[in-house]
């Protein structure tokens, strides 16, 4: 994983928030359409839109032949560059007055986008029908003053891998169905029982180190706000902490820092260090692939993963352990429209039309991935069986978005480096405390 300090991401995150604020300084509601040359079979012309996304983005090149097969008098030309790049190439592009319609970005950021101005809301594009149908955390995520800006295209949810093989040989009996699911006290027993040789490096680890490294908010950040409550009375410490976040998006002192956050991050750090650590500190690719991990967190793509490697040990998935509260983050990459587009409606039809049924449903059974639409997971046999079932019923049922503010770039950064300083060792309490200090003054 390439390795940034801290203070080159903050600069990073300056740069992407002053080049976006540049682009709310001057967007405007879209300008005239811009067609070019009609054409027998276009006699109203063609339209061109032009867009940017990470290299394995929405739109892919698949979604984009469907649509422009449907509809012969578009062309979409789409810029892909590495995610870790993506946040800052749409900001630069965008202030530079780039002649953008659609902005494929990580679902998280649509607060920020709609608020400085990036992003063109979709309401009076979007069917009655996707109200009713869309995963209301989808709808929550991609939602801003009331308006909706991107109809989602796929969601995320992470699951239990483990190793069948392993577990069995080690008399583990792994749970099958939510109501069963583990407490995180009980998941790190088990792989502490499961995991084989010396500690600290031991042959096979109990978990696997997540993709995304020992600060990831996305696999991370949920064990902590598990340990709080939300139907605790509203402003307690319980609410507080599983809320992770004021729900204006703007504060995280009494959030971040509770007393039962503290015990989130300190029962985390339990899996990282000494005698009881499970998981490395850093990374070891593959790991679980390669039969040296018993358990693994991870998104359903490794599913398609597992089969294609064709790995010589059963597998399967189980829930995502908890301590007070079951929670899975959700949310995915997605695609909007670009603000400034001078074809707000025909890049609009773009995503409505891909995140529609028909298209939805297509790529979802071709990919293996989380539909956003109930109407479309129902129609899908094989999400409703191992071993897609368990990540389903926990979007369903246990499902939440990430921490909702207009300074998610921002939010994930800072939150994400506590987390890994703490794996490291960090004082669980001084370390959070430091983190509402560092973040405060970039919640805006």
């Amino acid at each position: 994983m390439k390795h940034t300090t801290k203070r080159a991401r903050g600069a990073v995150i300056a740069l992407s928030l002053a080049a976006v604020m540049t682009v709310a300084g001057c967007a405007t509601a879209g300008g005239q359409p811009q067609a070019g040359p009609a054409t027998e079979e276009c006699p109203d012309g063609t339209t061109t839109l032009h867009g940017i996304t990470s290299t394995s983005g929405y739109p892919l090149d698949s979604q984009i032949e469907w649509y422009t097969e449907a509809n012969p008098c578009v062309t979409i030309e789409m810029q892909r560059v590495p995610f870790d790049q993506l946040g800052e190439t749409i900001s630069v592009q965008a202030a530079g007055g780039a002649p953008l319609d659609l902005i494929g970005y990580d679902g998280p950021w649509t607060k920020n986008y709609a608020a400085l101005g990036v992003l063109a809301p979709l309401d009076e594009y979007i069917p009655e029908e996707f109200y009713d149908d869309v995963l209301p955390t989808t709808l929550a995520e991609h939602s801003w003053n009331e308006q909706v800006y991107s109809t989602g295209l796929q969601t995320s949810g992470i699951g239990l891998f483990y190793n069948k093989t392993l577990t069995d040989a080690a008399g583990i009996e792994v749970p099958t169905s939510l109501d069963e699911a583990w407490t995180w006290d009980e998941a790190h027993e088990a792989m502490l029982a499961c995991q084989q040789g010396e500690p600290g490096s031991p042959e096979v680890w109990g978990l696997a180190g997540s993709r995304y490294g020992t600060g990831a908010l996305n696999a991370w950040l949920p064990m902590l706000r598990g340990y709080g409550d939300p139907t605790a009375p509203e402003g307690s410490s319980a609410a507080n902490t599983f809320a992770a976040i004021s729900e204006d998006g703007l504060i995280v002192d009494g959030y971040l820092n509770t007393p039962e956050m503290i015990d989130g991050a300190t029962a985390f750090q339990t899996l990282f260090q000494g005698d009881t650590a499970v998981s490395p500190q850093t990374p070891i690719p593959d790991s679980f692939l390669n039969g040296t991990a018993c358990f693994d967190l991870d998104i359903p793509y490794l599913a398609g993963d597992l089969e294609e490697a064709g790995v010589d040990f059963e597998w399967g998935v189980a829930p995502v352990p908890h301590t007070v509260t079951p929670i899975v983050h959700t949310g995915s990459i997605t695609v909007g429209v670009a603000a400034r587009s001078e074809n707000i409606e025909a890049a609009a039809d773009v995503v409505v039309q891909i995140s529609g049924q028909e298209l939805a449903q297509r790529y979802a059974e071709e990919a293996g991935v989380l539909p956003v639409r109930n109407s479309v997971i129902d129609a899908i046999p094989t999400l409703h069986e191992a071993p897609m079932e368990i990540p389903v019923q926990q979007l369903r049922e246990w499902g939440e978005p990430r921490p909702q503010t207009t300074s998610y770039l921002a939010y994930d950064q800072f939150v994400t480096d506590a987390l890994a300083d703490i794996a490291y060792g960090a004082d669980p309490e001084q370390r959070l405390n430091q983190l509402v200090q560092e973040l405060t003054p970039n919640l805006r």
